[in-house]
């Protein structure tokens, strides 16, 4: 049997206020950086045999610091980046739920069926995810992992890891702080199959 490790963390606080942070690319604040120095301190192994980011500066710019105080290969992966929020991504969330309290509603309780104005479709963005996971598992079998990347993308994987696709609510019921951290393994049998395990702390 073949186990690979996932330690998924979720980037700190970042600059810029409340917004739809989607692919906006705004940097971690100083208590965001400080976060994720906590977490990598707290909550991961001794050994990592590699980090992958996704490129927006929030992850990348900690995930390249912490490869180069470790000594670690640091790759960077476009399909974990966080879902594209469209015409909406960047805005501030208080003017959006002003402005358009009903359609805003109706995307965070099903937003496979209510899309944001422009956005990335539910679907696509799980799609995307999965993809880009089986490579990096094809490439990383057996080894143990650091994955620095968004809630939307954590909350799929876990998702997968639980057999839930397509629940109305999952996405906004399953709350994930600024930095936490979240392992899963992949394991695959002797037959070759291939399987997720959530390991709750």
């Amino acid at each position: 049997m073949t186990q690979t490790i996932f330690y998924l963390m979720r980037h700190g606080q970042c600059e810029g206020g409340n917004v739809l942070r989607g692919r906006s690319d705004l940097p971690l604040s100083e208590l965001g950086f400080a976060q994720m120095q906590l977490a990598c301190a707290t909550k991961l192994p001794e050994t990592i045999d590699a980090l992958v980011t996704s490129p927006l500066s929030r992850c990348q710019g900690f995930a390249e610091y912490y490869a180069k105080k470790k000594q670690l290969p640091c790759h960077v992966e476009a399909g974990l980046m966080e879902i594209d929020f469209g015409d909406w991504d960047g805005e501030m969330i208080d003017t959006l739920f002003a402005e358009h309290s009903e359609a805003l509603n109706a995307y965070w309780q099903d937003p496979w069926r209510a899309p944001l104005p422009g956005s990335e479709p539910l679907d696509a963005f799980e799609q995307r995810i999965e993809t880009c996971i089986e490579q990096v598992l094809h490439r990383h079998s057996g080894n143990t992992l650091l994955l620095i990347t968004h809630g939307g993308v954590i909350r799929h994987l876990m998702g997968l890891a639980l057999g839930i696709r397509g629940e109305v609510g999952f996405y906004t019921q399953l709350s994930l702080d600024y930095a936490s951290v979240v392992k899963l393994s992949h394991l695959v049998d002797n037959d070759g199959k291939g399987y997720w395990r959530l390991h709750w702390s």
